[in-house]
This record gives structure tokens, sequence and C-alpha cells, in this order.
């Protein structure tokens, strides 16, 4: 066949939707009864997608698009996918990287020459969230009114470049949206582009990724849900708004779940960067100071029933989004809320769908009553080493627990040695001596081994 008809062939299978395969029932009955669980039919919803390989075993929705034009979600739908666009912008740099129009050692200076210090940030560091660049989005009442505004990517660099930093560059992480504002900028200056039209021609148009696009907040986007949140009483409300002009290349991209899968198939299957870049985005590096991270290039990495495994979440007012990849299996899974207070995780959402199409479902537990003198003897506090200290609590007939300065969750018995959480796949197995007291936790997080040891340091009273 000619060259060209293969690529008009190749184009026309990209643009259709996934193909289903035979459904897996053990992945489809847990992505429904999760859709029921977390979503209400006549709220806010929620789209499902898992895949292995190419294979769509679940392609799912349940809720509302449109609560008041009661306009049923379907899978088809589109979402502000929030912080899911750092995935596409860290792409874009990497691929002037290939083009040798960036280099990943750049400072930031020579993109922006009038930024502070900015010859001792570089492109690397901006796309590790460890230049610290202090994070806009977490000015104290930033929400409240400026984030309505309007502004170019220069003005909105204007917004945070004078704030003082919270490290120097290099020597620790601390996650950052004005970096991506940043590496946009870099986009724009290198490619005399706005940053979404420079992306579109970079990443999205070569894979026919149709659906995402930049939402500037003024463009009609068919099938686009609506953005719901929840008031102190628990009812649905309008998102406030947000001017997307300030999410940028931080967070500034509507997409399907079609969109997102062929997204993760592509990248994590070489049709993205070539080898040795995407060997550079995928790769964790500790910090100069040795702390390790769980952050590569625009993705975050973690482990799913013991695989190593890559994610993002994304949150916009009104919207969640959750994508991970677990490469060894080929499995990938999308979920997409149009509510910011979703009832569920979105990331235990997808781990646990992940772990089921692997055939390693997560244990479901079930809670038990502990007596009295059970729920005292695990009252304490226990040491995280350099990450503080968990304290368990006893009150009005419950286990609760909390990190240093966060606040309390209750903590469910699977059995006395066993406790466990509802809302994550954090649990715990309990240490005791040869007298049956106990004398630390092995803490469990994101369910997956090896375990953090806490040492019991004293009774929970004493403190």
């Amino acid at each position: 066949m000619h060259a060209f008809g293969v690529l008009l062939l190749l184009a026309f299978a990209a643009q259709c939707p996934p193909a289903a395969a035979e459904s897996d029932p053990a992945v489809s009955r847990l992505a429904n009864a999760l859709l029921a669980d977390s979503t209400d039919a006549a709220g806010a919803g929620t789209v499902i997608l898992v895949a292995r390989g190419d294979d769509v075993l679940f392609r799912g929705a349940r809720g509302k698009a449109d609560i008041e034009l009661d306009v049923a979600l379907t899978p088809d739908d589109v979402f502000r996918i929030g912080s899911n666009t750092k995935q596409f912008t860290a792409a874009a740099i990497l691929k002037l990287v290939e083009q040798h129009r960036v280099a990943i050692d750049d400072p930031l200076s020579r993109f922006v020459p009038d930024y502070p210090n900015g010859a001792h940030i570089t492109v690397d560091e901006l796309l590790r969230h460890t230049s610290g660049v202090k994070d806009y989005v977490a000015i104290d009442g930033y929400f409240d009114a400026a984030i309505r505004q309007d502004l170019s990517t220069d003005k909105l660099i204007d917004v945070f470049k004078d704030l003082p930093v919270d490290f120097a560059p290099g020597t620790d992480w601390k996650y950052s949206s004005s970096g991506y504002i940043l590496l946009g900028a870099i986009i724009e200056r290198v490619t005399g582009k706005p940053w979404h039209v420079a992306m579109r021609e970079l990443v999205l148009a070569p894979l026919a990724l149709d659906h995402t696009r930049y939402d500037d907040g003024t463009t009609l986007i068919a099938r686009r849900a609506a953005g719901y949140s929840v008031d102190s009483n628990g009812h649905a409300v309008n998102a406030p708004y947000i001017s997307m002009t300030q999410a940028g290349a931080a967070g500034g991209l509507v997409s399907s779940a079609d969109d997102l899968f062929r997204w993760m198939r592509a990248l994590h299957t070489g049709r993205v960067l070539q080898p040795e870049t995407y060997a550079l985005m995928t790769k964790v590096v500790p910090t100069a100071s040795g702390r390790p991270t769980d952050y590569a290039c625009g993705i975050g990495t973690l482990r799913v029933r013991g695989e190593p495994a890559f994610e993002h979440a994304g949150r916009d007012p009104g919207y969640m989004s959750e994508t991970l990849y677990v490469p060894k299996p080929a499995i990938s899974v999308v979920v997409l809320t149009n509510t910011d207070s979703p009832r569920a995780d979105v990331s235990v959402i997808a781990a646990r769908l992940a772990a089921t199409a692997m055939g390693r479902p997560y244990p479901q537990r079930h809670a038990i009553a502990l007596t009295d003198a059970q729920m005292r003897a695990l009252a304490g506090v226990y040491r995280r080493d350099s990450a503080g200290h968990r304290t368990i609590v006893v009150h009005d007939g419950q286990v609760y627990t909390k990190r240093d300065g966060g606040s309390e969750h209750v903590l469910r018995a699977a059995s006395p040695d066993e406790l466990y959480f509802d809302e994550v796949l954090d649990y715990f197995t309990v240490q005791r001596d040869a007298s049956g007291n106990v004398v630390a936790l092995d803490e469990f997080p994101n369910g997956e081994a090896p375990p953090l040891h806490l040492p019991r340091q004293r009774d929970a009273s004493a403190r």
C-alpha cells in the first residue's frame, strides 16, 4: 500500500473510539460497584476507562454531565483535567529538547531573562519541582478573587516571581504549578507561539488527540461536562469561576477518557519521545541533598501491587482527574469527575481498578468491633523517622489517627492486629512483644510493601 494511504488509515484509526474487548468480569464488577458507591445517579458524574494493552476492559459513566438540564454523563464527554496537563507540557518541552531548541540543563534566564535568580534555575529543575519557585496557587486568599482575572503568561509570572523562594534550586522538592507556568513561557519563547498552539503541533496533533485542547473559557467545546462543587450542607453547587488563562501550561487542558487512554499508550510505548528522552521524563532523581522523591518530569511514580507505575492527578474547581499506567502488564486507567468534591478518592479508584485488571486485587476488608481494652492498647504516639509522628487516640468508642499537624481520621479494624482506612489503601499491622503489649506499627503506604516501621514512643495521653 502507498505510504500516504497507510498514514490515512492510521489517522482514521486514531480518531475512532477504542474498540472494547470482551469485558473482564472482575474489572466490570468492580468498576460498576465503584461508580455506584462514589457517584449519585442524579448528581455530578464519573467516567471510568480501564484497558489492558490496547483492549478496553471497561468504559462507562454514571451521573450527570449537566445537573440543571438533566443531561446524562457519557464516556465520550470532555472534562477539565487540571494538573494532568503537566504530562503534556513536559512532553512538549522534551520534544523541543529532541529538536535541539532547548537543553535540559539550560538556565531559565536564557528564555526569561529578567526572572530573579533565573541563571541558577534549570529546565530540568522546573520539570521536576526542584526549582524552589513559590507556587502561586498556594498564595493565601488567591482563589478568593485574583484567580478570576485574565492574565497573559508574562503577567501571571509577575504574580509570583518576586515571592520568597521555598529553597535554593535543586536542594529540595516541592510541588509548584509556577514552575510549569515558566515552562509554558519557555515553549512560547522558543516557538514564537502560544504554549497551547505549540503543544498541539508538538504532541497532540501527531496523535490525533482531537478532544485534548486548551480551555480558554470562551470557546465552545463539544460535550464538555459542567463542573460542580459541594456546599457546607453537602449539596451540589456550580463550581466557582476561575480564569483558565491562569491555569495555563500547569493545568489548562480539557480531555476525554479515550484521549487520555491513547495518550498513555502512546507515551509509554515509544510513540511520543525517543527512548533516551522518554527515559529522562520517567526517571526519578534525588535532590542535591539526597532526599528521594517520587516525581519525574510531569509525571509521578508509585507501585501498584509491587509493579512500578506512573500516575498523575488533576484538580480544578468543578473537576478531578486521575491517570494511571502500569507498564509491565500495560494497564491503563482513567478516572474523570465533574465535581471537585467526589465521595471517593479518584486515585484510590484507579489503583483498585489497575490491581484488579492485573489479576491481583487489593483485599476487601470488613470491619470488626474492638473491645475498649483492645482500642486503649493501641493508643499512643509512634515515630515515623524524619517524617514526624503518627498518633492513635480513642474517643467516642472509635479509634482515630493523625499525623503531626494533620486532622484525625477513623481507623477501622479488620482484626485486632490489622487496621485500615475507609478512604485510602494505607493499612497498618500491629507489632507486639512477648507479653502482648503493642510496641510498634508497620505502615503500608498505598497498600504497598515494604512497610514503614513506626516504633511506639509513648502513650497518647503523655503528649
